[in-house]
C-alpha cells in the first residue's frame, strides 16, 4: 500500500494549484464501521495529521453498483499530500499496524487523485456541514463546463449550503472527468441548495452555455469522522 501511495503522490508534485485530494473506496465488513473508526482515531490520537484534513464517508443513497460502502479522503496542499505520504505519513511500526489491522476488515476496491477547482457557497464543511451529494459528470468541454459554472455560481452567491468541483487525474472517479460535490447539513438542506440553483435562470444559463454535459453517476454520503 506504501508503494501505491508513494507512485501516485510523485505524479501528483506535478501539478501546483489549488488544493488537492487523494480518495480510497474501501468495502468495509458489515456491522465493523465503528471498529474502522475506532483504526483511525487510535492511530490519530498518537500522530497528527501532517497538516492534512483525512474524512471518512459513509456512502448511502445512489449508485451502489458501482460504490463502495466507505471513502476515506485525504484533502490539503500538494506539498502536505507529497510530504505525509512520502514519509511523514509512514510511522514504521505503527503505520504496518494500521494498514494491517484496515485491511483484516475491508476491501481496498479503487483509489483516485485530483483538484479541486471550484468553491462556492457560505456554508464551510465543519461539523455542521457533514452531509454531501456527489455527480459524477462527462461534459463535452471540460474546460468550458468548469468556466460556465464558475460564471453560475458568481451569479448566484448561494447561501447556506456549499458547492465543489472537483477534477480527478490519476484514475477518472466514476469513469467521471468532473465531480460536483455538494455540502449541505443533511439530506433535506442539501437538496434545498441545490433546487435554489436548479429553478433558477442562471441554471438555464449555465445549461446553454457549458457545451453539455451527462451524468455518470450520482449518489449522497455521511461525513462519520473527520480529523484535521
Amino acid at each position: 500500500m506504501k508503494n501505491i501511495l508513494v507512485y501516485i503522490f510523485i505524479l501528483v508534485s506535478t501539478i501546483s494549484y489549488g488544493q488537492h485530494f487523494y480518495a480510497m473506496d474501501i468495502e468495509v465488513e458489515r456491522g465493523r464501521e465503528k471498529d474502522v473508526k475506532t483504526i483511525f482515531d487510535n492511530y490519530f490520537e498518537k500522530y497528527d495529521t501532517e497538516g492534512m484534513s483525512v474524512l471518512i464517508f459513509r456512502n448511502q443513497i445512489g449508485d451502489f453498483n458501482i460504490l463502495s460502502s466507505h471513502t476515506v479522503v485525504w484533502i490539503g496542499s500538494i506539498d502536505q499530500l507529497n510530504n505525509g505520504f512520502n514519509g511523514e505519513y509512514f510511522k514504521g511500526s505503527d503505520s504496518t499496524v494500521f494498514w494491517k489491522s484496515l485491511w483484516e476488515i475491508s476491501e481496498f476496491k479503487q483509489d483516485y487523485t485530483g483538484d479541486i477547482v471550484s468553491a462556492d457557497g457560505d456554508a464551510t464543511s465543519d461539523k455542521d456541514q457533514d452531509y454531501q451529494i456527489v455527480y459524477g459528470v462527462t461534459p463535452k468541454s471540460r474546460s468550458q463546463f468548469i468556466k460556465s459554472w464558475d460564471k453560475m455560481m458568481k451569479k448566484l452567491n448561494v447561501k447556506g449550503s456549499r458547492h465543489l468541483i472537483a477534477t480527478p487525474f490519476l484514475n477518472r472517479m466514476y469513469n467521471s472527468s468532473v465531480i460536483g460535490v455538494n455540502i449541505g447539513k443533511d439530506y433535506k438542506s442539501t437538496i434545498e441548495g441545490l433546487n435554489k440553483i436548479w429553478d433558477s435562470k442562471e441554471w438555464s444559463e449555465f445549461s446553454e452555455e457549458s457545451g453539455g454535459w451527462q451524468v455518470n453517476v450520482s449518489f449522497s454520503r455521511k461525513v462519520i469522522a473527520r480529523y484535521d
